[in-house]
């Protein structure tokens, strides 16, 4: 068999490739998906890892909020050292937040940060950790009790992807535990381990409702 050569592809079905390729990986810059060509980073894989579930509005916080008076183990809610230790301290204060819209995607099959945010928008990543803790409180205080609702309330994690103490980015889970009553929130370095199927991963598109519904 001859070695496949770009040459042989008709050049409206390469185009056509590549915008398929670029639209997976949530890409609109050409030079981007050069860029990750070009570092190795570009995979494709038949069967997706993440599919679609929706958008969500996360309201606008015009009041004050204290991540770390919010933010402590008590009844419905039980806060790990890793969310307080690498999230909290980064959480400085801004005046207000805007409503913004964030998408949702279930795991269709095991897969560890990496993988996951190769399929992700390009902008997933929660910059702003006062921001994401205020939008976080507001989703937990929606669903007392596991009450149903944006976050999975059957034991799952809920994966959202944040930039923490010393600018690196952290996963949130944030699971449901039925046992104790009570919300659990942790923050793990980026690692190698996998999330189960069935999980439910966040992503930021870093727009306000607004803007972002004109843009729809």
């Amino acid at each position: 068999m001859s070695d496949f050569a770009i040459s042989d592809v008709l050049p409206g079905r390469l185009n056509a490739l590549v915008k398929n390729l670029m639209a997976q990986m949530g890409i609109t810059d050409p030079n981007e998906a050069v860029r990750r060509v070009n570092a190795g980073e570009w995979v494709v894989n038949m069967v997706k890892r993440l599919a679609r579930v929706g958008e969500i509005t996360l309201p606008a916080r015009p009041d004050a909020f204290d991540p770390a008076a919010f933010y402590k183990t008590r009844e419905s809610l039980y806060v790990w050292d890793g969310f307080r230790d690498r999230i909290l301290p980064a959480a400085r204060p801004v005046e207000s937040l805007p409503a913004i819209k964030a998408i949702s995607f279930d795991l269709a099959k095991p897969a560890n940060d990496a993988e996951i945010r190769r399929e992700l928008p390009e902008h997933h990543v929660f910059e702003n950790a006062f921001a994401f803790s205020a939008y976080l409180a507001g989703m937990i205080l929606r669903q007392p009790k596991g009450r149903a609702g944006a976050l999975l309330a059957n034991g799952y994690a809920n994966i959202f992807y944040v930039r923490g103490v010393n600018a690196e980015v952290f996963a949130v889970s944030v699971r449901w535990n039925s046992d104790g009553g009570e919300w659990c929130v942790r923050a793990y370095p980026r690692l190698d381990r996998r999330w189960v199927a069935g999980y439910r991963v966040f992503s930021s598109n870093c727009l306000p409702a607004e803007a972002s519904a004109q843009a729809g």
